[in-house]
C-alpha cells in the first residue's frame, strides 16, 4: 500500500513528466513555419510511453481496494488529457501529410491555396489544444499531489517538487520521461 508521501511523489513525478513533454511540443507561434513531422511523431511516441506508465499507476490503484480514491481519479483524468493530446498531435501529423501531397508553390490548381490555409489553421488549433490538454493534466496531478499529503508534509513535498524540477530542466529527447517514484512490490507481487 502506498503512503501519502509516495502517492504525492508519484503524482508529482507524472505532473513533471507531462510538463516537460509540453515544453517540448511544437508551438503554434511561428506564423511562417510548420512543425517538423518527425518532432510531432517523437512527441506522440513519448506520450505513448508516459500513458503506459500512468496507466500502470492507475491500474495499481483500481485493482487494490485500499489504493482507490483521489490519486486513481487524478491519474485517470491525466490519462484522458494525454490521450486528447495524442489525438491533437495525430491531427497535426495528418494535416502535415496532406500538405506534403500538394504540389509546391502556387500550382494554379483550384482550391490549393485555400487547402494550404485550412491545413495551417487546423495545425495551429490542434497545437493549441495539445498544449491546453497537457497543461490541464499537469494541474490535476499537482492538485492531487497536494491534496493527498497532510498539511505538515506539504512543505516537504513542495521542496521535493522544486528539486525534481531542478534535476530535470533539460530532459533528454531520446529517453521518455519517467515517473519520480519507483514501483515497489506489494505482498510479494510486482506492481
Amino acid at each position: 500500500m502506498n503512503s501519502p508521501l509516495s502517492d504525492a511523489l508519484e503524482l508529482t513525478g507524472a505532473a513533471l513528466a507531462l510538463s516537460n513533454l509540453r515544453l517540448g511540443l511544437p508551438s503554434d507561434a511561428d506564423p511562417f513555419g510548420l512543425p517538423d513531422p518527425a518532432v510531432v511523431g517523437r512527441k506522440i511516441t513519448e506520450l505513448g510511453a508516459l500513458i503506459t506508465t500512468m496507466g500502470d499507476a492507475y491500474l495499481l490503484r483500481v485493482t487494490e481496494p485500499a489504493q482507490q480514491g483521489f490519486p486513481a481519479e487524478a491519474f485517470a483524468i491525466a490519462l484522458n488529457r494525454a490521450a486528447q493530446t495524442v489525438s491533437a498531435l495525430g491531427t497535426v501529423g495528418q494535416q502535415l501529410s496532406a500538405l506534403i501531397m500538394l504540389p509546391p508553390g502556387p500550382s494554379g490548381l483550384p482550391g490549393s491555396d485555400y487547402t494550404r490555409t485550412l491545413a495551417a489553421t487546423c495545425i495551429d488549433e490542434a497545437l493549441q489544444a495539445a498544449h491546453h490538454h497537457l497543461q490541464d493534466g499537469v494541474r490535476v496531478l499537482r492538485d492531487a499531489a497536494s491534496d493527498v499529503l497532510p498539511a505538515s508534509d506539504r512543505l516537504q513535498q513542495a521542496a521535493l517538487a522544486r528539486s525534481l524540477r531542478t534535476a530535470t530542466r533539460e530532459p533528454s529527447a531520446a529517453v521518455p520521461p519517467q515517473l519520480a517514484a519507483p514501483v515497489q512490490p506489494v505482498h510479494g507481487r510486482p506492481r
